[in-house]
């Protein structure tokens, strides 16, 4: 046998003698193997030893491509990282660089991998979703010299769990500002909407981002509290994006009952104004009064104002 074309990354083999008695005929074997796909030519001769005569063919094999070599499934939370590990071999005398291709956003992976002469290497790679759902994918690593191979991947991306909660306290007719912070994992720039599902606490309705790392970039937003009944309030803010995915950060507020405000001076025959405001969601009626003779309000002792409004409130020294 002589290999026409035959390169390094395929073999043919077959016996080297084989009887065939006279006025008969017998099959030969041949055994094609390649790494690669492509178009491979053999010439087989077949001599007798004693007369010399003999008699050759020219076959072709070819080698089509491989088919998919498993499904590999993974499943994690989003924002969460997974691993999975495909490991490769090189059966050759020279090393092997295989490179490495997926279409998919939420895999992350080396370019190529470096396999030495007559060893196996091990291709270690993350899977970390930004949205919840299930897609589908192909880890592909393709050489010169041992061709392509195929893994197709699923891919599954579950719910996160709450991320962590905001507690606020307040007394009734006062407010309380926090941060909130989540990490942003989308390699892009990105605008997060933002809502909360209770008018006690507020937030701005979005917030750009900058591209993220690999490990995340931490992303703050401010949140407004100001009560408008005594004890617990519930809420849920939402931050979501098409591409960055959504965050849920529980808030807890309790209400106290109001502190007393001042001191405000008033000097002797001057007013001083105090300021207050309607925390209330409607419209409200206020009784005022004084408990010092010295001091008193205006004549009229009811003051009426809108809701969600700044008031003032007059007191004059005699």
């Amino acid at each position: 046998m002589k290999p026409e074309k035959m390169e390094i990354m395929a073999t043919v083999k077959g016996l080297e003698y084989i009887d065939v008695p006279g006025g008969s005929k017998r099959d030969y074997k041949l055994v094609f193997f390649s790494y690669r796909e492509g178009i491979f030519t053999v010439k087989v001769t077949f001599r007798n030893e004693s007369t010399q005569e003999f008699i050759s063919y020219v076959v072709n094999f070819k080698a089509t491509p491989p088919s998919v070599i498993s499904t590999i499934e993974m499943v994690t939370p989003v924002r969460q990282s997974t691993y999975a590990s495909v490991k490769m071999e090189n059966p050759l005398f020279v090393p092997v660089i295989f490179t490495i291709d997926c279409k998919s956003p939420d895999i992350n992976l080396p370019s190529q991998l470096i396999v030495p002469p007559q060893a196996e290497g091990m291709l270690n790679f993350e899977y970390q979703p930004l949205k919840v759902g299930e897609t589908s994918g192909r880890l592909t690593l393709s050489s010169n010299e041992l061709g392509v191979f195929q893994y197709d991947l699923i891919l599954k991306g579950m719910p996160a769990a709450p991320e962590k909660p905001l507690h606020f306290l307040a007394s009734l007719g006062s407010n309380q500002t926090l941060t909130a912070r989540f990490m942003n994992f989308s390699r892009q720039k990105l605008e997060y909407a933002c809502k909360v599902d209770s008018p006690e606490f507020q937030v701005d309705k979005s917030i750009n981002a900058a591209p993220g790392s690999q490990a995340g970039t931490e992303i703050n937003l401010d949140v407004f509290f100001e009560p408008t009944r005594l004890g617990e309030a519930r809420a849920t803010l939402n931050i979501s994006s098409p591409h960055g995915g959504e965050y849920n950060i529980p808030l807890f507020g309790m209400c106290l009952p109001p502190k007393p405000q001042g001191p405000f001076p008033v000097r002797a025959g001057g007013t001083s104004s105090i300021p207050f405001k309607n925390v209330f969601p409607q419209s409200t009626t206020f009784t005022f009064h004084v408990d010092n003779p010295l001091l008193c309000g205006q004549a009229d002792r009811d003051h009426s104002c809108q809701e969600s409004a700044g008031c003032h409130r007059q007191l004059r020294s005699h």
